[in-house]
């Protein structure tokens, strides 16, 4: 029985299409998002579904159109036929998920660092970051208050002087008091402070 050589009979997948490559016969090859057929053999041929080099197998489609979520939070798809999104009434949000086992807060360690919770360890670890900031510059000297003393120094800017061994005459601003002045108040009397006694102050006696 004589036989016949029908030769390749069946398409060959080649992948995209490459210009250095020879395509021979019932060759398939990608390009531009399109399939071609080889039908013959071809080198350097850009296939263009000429029905001469290659034939038109499947060509590229439209871009499609992203599905979107709508103001109820359900899927919109693209209706070609309608040219606009339709709703499909499925939620776009998942089932709630069950709630998580309650955290560990972060505590302060005895040398002073934050320490976190280790699911891995169960124990808490040390982050080393200290829980206190940096210490701050120091302030500003406060304005000069009161000086309590028998001597004033010479450099002294204090604005009132305490002397509780003597009165007004041997330097201090305020007067020395004793037990026998409780009730009297601290006034001003011909330009020197003083310990009076107020019998009557706008109608009220003290």
């Amino acid at each position: 029985m004589p036989t016949q050589t029908l030769g390749k009979v069946k398409l060959t997948p080649r992948g995209a299409y490459d210009p250095a490559a020879t395509y021979v016969p019932l060759d398939i090859v990608s390009y531009g998002g399109g399939s071609y057929c080889a039908l013959k053999n071809v080198t350097g041929v850009t296939p263009t579904g000429d029905d001469v080099n290659y034939q038109l197998l499947a060509e590229s489609g439209a871009d499609g159109k992203s599905p979107q979520i709508s103001a109820s939070k359900t899927w919109l798809v693209w209706d070609a036929n309608k040219g606009e999104y339709v709703d499909t009434g499925v939620s776009a949000a998942g089932a709630k998920g069950d709630d998580g086992d309650p955290g560990k807060a972060p505590i302060i360690g005895s040398n002073g660092n934050w320490y976190e919770w280790d699911d891995a360890s169960g124990a808490y670890t040390d982050t080393g970051k200290p829980s206190r900031g940096a210490i701050g510059a120091p302030g500003k000297d406060g304005a000069p208050g009161i000086y309590y003393g028998t001597t004033q120094p010479t450099s002294d800017t204090h604005p009132v002087w305490i002397d509780p061994d003597g009165g007004p005459d041997d330097g201090g601003l305020l007067p020395a008091v004793t037990a026998a002045d409780n009730g009297k108040f601290l006034r001003v009397v011909n330009g020197a402070w003083a310990a009076d006694a107020i019998n009557e102050a706008n109608g009220v006696n003290f």
